[in-house]
């Protein structure tokens, strides 16, 4: 019976341990960046849709092969979203310290 409640507890504590999580939450953090993305048509043929530029850690521009436009991303020194420029839109991002403003 002692042994059984020993081992439970040794189970248990095994658990907990290999469910902590190292990662900060909300922080994406990928093994590989997105360089292109490609569709299949209704004739199975691969096409390119978009192509990703990056600067180090930084996502630059996505540019849509389709309609040749160009997504631009600006980031602040604190390498923070600032601002995404595209064909038809600006958006702009403020922060109060760390935190984003609505």
């Amino acid at each position: 019976m002692k042994k059984s409640i020993i081992f439970c507890i040794c189970i248990a504590v095994i658990a907990m341990f290999s469910a902590c999580n190292k990662d900060q939450e909300g922080v994406y953090n990928p093994s590989k960046k997105i360089q292109k993305i490609y569709s299949v048509n209704d004739n199975g043929v691969k096409e390119l849709e978009e192509v990703w530029n990056w600067n180090g850690k930084l996502l630059v521009a996505i540019v849509d092969v389709d309609d040749n436009s160009e997504s631009t991303f600006l980031y602040d020194k604190k390498q923070r979203l600032t601002s995404i420029d595209t064909k038809d839109s600006h958006s702009e991002f403020t922060y109060d310290g760390k935190y984003l403003l609505r």
